[in-house]
């Protein structure tokens, strides 16, 4: 991916009113509790669950209920980057817009009679329809459907058509419980769209499921901010490298612009921006449901349960 792609935020009026708002401030980082394994509030072992959402959820009744107009109405399911933040975390990495891949798009959905919408990408799978988001986004979702390359600005939001979801996999993460949050992570298998395509198939490309060995690596993050800080809806992408989260199993980095609307955007290691692939190895969730502002963002590491969640989802 060249830089002369995206669009840097710091020189662009709309993002500087937008994803660059400098009116807002952003609180400090806040301490993450430590990690006490023995406590009563820990997980107990992880297990898989499945969830199946998609009885009678047709394509054509996920094409027909999710037009564009509903699309660039839903908000982000968290207010992730709205609260106060010292000078010092606005200055760094600022994450610039880009046409987007087709491997990362947005999951669209109904949660209590509202439209929301999490980040999603498309994952290596021999059945072809899995994608990858964050937990917290799944949780009370109804019609819920993973667009790829989703991009409010272009004539076709849609490239790739809408996909909707039969079933999500999960554990025992519990969004009230930070305890759990090195979980937070959720495959869908998707439905075909409309075109009788899976979502593979269509994409002809997706991200390949790794081990995160360590902590400190150098990722591509992409994702789509809320519309409060994102007017037309576009994908945005920042390189930048990743430390340990104290105590937790959990990546952090920091790069401004990653709003609410930005979990489960995936890390990804040797991103190809010709061919859209690379090496997924977290995705933005986690500890304070992945972040306490829009520059400060965290990811679960994957390691042996992603892999034990994967093979159920694949299946």
């Amino acid at each position: 991916m060249h830089a002369k792609r995206g669009i840097p935020l710091v020189v662009t009026a709309v993002l500087s009113t937008t994803l660059l708002t400098t009116t807002l401030t952003h609180a400090a980082e806040p301490e993450p509790a430590p990690r006490n394994d023995t406590a009563s509030s820990a997980p107990s072992a992880p297990s898989v669950t499945k969830v199946d959402v998609g009885q009678g959820w047709t394509a054509k009744a996920a094409a027909d209920y999710w037009t564009p107009q509903r699309m660039a109405a839903a908000t982000s399911e968290t207010s992730k980057g709205e609260a106060p933040s010292t000078a010092a975390e606005l200055k760094g990495k600022k994450a610039a817009y880009f046409r987007g891949t087709s491997t990362v798009g947005t999951f669209f959905y109904v949660k209590k009679g509202k439209k929301r919408f999490c980040s999603g990408s498309v994952i290596n799978s021999p059945r072809k329809d899995v994608v990858l988001t964050a937990a917290h986004c799944t949780f009370g979702s109804r019609q819920s459907v993973f667009v790829p390359k989703y991009n409010g600005a272009a004539k076709n939001r849609a490239p790739y058509g809408t996909f909707p979801v039969n079933s999500w996999f999960r554990d025992k993460y519990d969004p009230k419980n930070n305890m759990t949050s090195s979980y937070d992570y959720a495959f869908a298998r998707l439905a075909r769209n409309k075109k009788g395509k899976l979502v593979q198939q269509a994409t002809k490309a997706g991200l390949t499921l790794t081990a995160a060995k360590g902590f400190k690596h150098k990722v591509t993050v992409m994702g789509y901010p809320n519309a409060k800080h994102n007017k037309k809806g576009r994908p945005i992408f920042c390189r930048v490298s990743t430390q340990r989260l104290k105590t937790y199993k959990q990546m952090r980095m920091s790069c401004a612009g990653f709003y609410g609307g930005t979990s489960g955007s995936p890390w990804v290691v040797g991103y190809n921006k010709r061919t859209g692939t690379g090496r997924v190895i977290g995705s933005l969730g986690g500890w304070d449901k992945g972040g306490p502002n829009d520059r400060i963002s965290y990811a679960p590491a994957f390691g042996k349960f992603a892999f034990k969640l994967f093979r159920a989802a694949k299946k």
